[in-house]
């Protein structure tokens, strides 16, 4: 749960909607735990990563693309401990809600969660190599845009 927990947290800004995204992962995986035994391709929390990132996405499919980035400029309720330990973590938030969903959850696993790539190559059904060059291309945009600013 709390590494679950703490993914959501680096994606999704509004506490409410954070715990209802977190009890949905837990719920699904908790309805579909036959599947995963009969499938068991990959770890238990490879799979449970792949719910929230699944379901990340379907809430941000939800709602509008403008008040997300609204959102995200208007949040500032942030950790304390987290703001005080990398000043400028709000900054680099902010760069990454300009990059596309799959990119975001891409570094949030790299980064936040600090997961191999392989376990991410598991996550997402892809090859490591693949998952190295999709994480240097996202870093790089991500660079773009915090030279930017």
């Amino acid at each position: 749960y709390p590494l679950i927990n703490r993914f959501v947290y680096h994606r999704v800004n509004d506490e409410a909607q954070r715990h209802e995204i977190v009890s949905d992962v837990f719920y699904k995986a908790l309805n579909r735990i036959k599947y995963f035994v009969i499938l068991r391709r990959n770890g238990f929390s490879s799979w449970l990563y792949k719910i929230a990132v699944n379901e990340i996405n379907m809430h941000y499919r939800r709602v509008n693309r403008d008040s997300k980035l609204q959102d995200k400029l208007i949040w500032e309720e942030t950790d304390s401990e987290t703001t005080e330990s990398y000043p400028l973590y709000n900054k680099v938030r902010l760069a990454m809600s300009h990059l596309d969903e799959n990119s975001q959850s891409l570094l949030a696993l790299r980064f936040f969660e600090k997961l191999t790539y392989s376990e991410i190559g598991k996550i997402y059904g892809k090859r490591e190599g693949a998952v190295k060059v999709k994480a240097h291309r996202a870093m790089k945009k991500l660079r773009a845009l915090l030279r930017e600013e």
